[in-house]
C-alpha cells in the first residue's frame, strides 16, 4: 500500500525530478565532452 502511494507520488513528479536530474547531470556531461 505504501509502495503504491510512493509510486503515485514519484510518478506524478517524475517530470520535475528528471528536470532537476538533468540539471545536476548535464553540466558534468558537457564538461566531460568539452575536455
Amino acid at each position: 500500500m505504501v509502495d503504491l502511494i510512493f509510486y503515485k507520488l514519484t510518478h506524478k513528479h517524475s517530470r520535475q525530478h528528471s528536470f532537476i536530474g538533468a540539471f545536476s547531470v548535464e553540466p558534468n556531461y558537457v564538461l566531460n565532452i568539452n575536455k
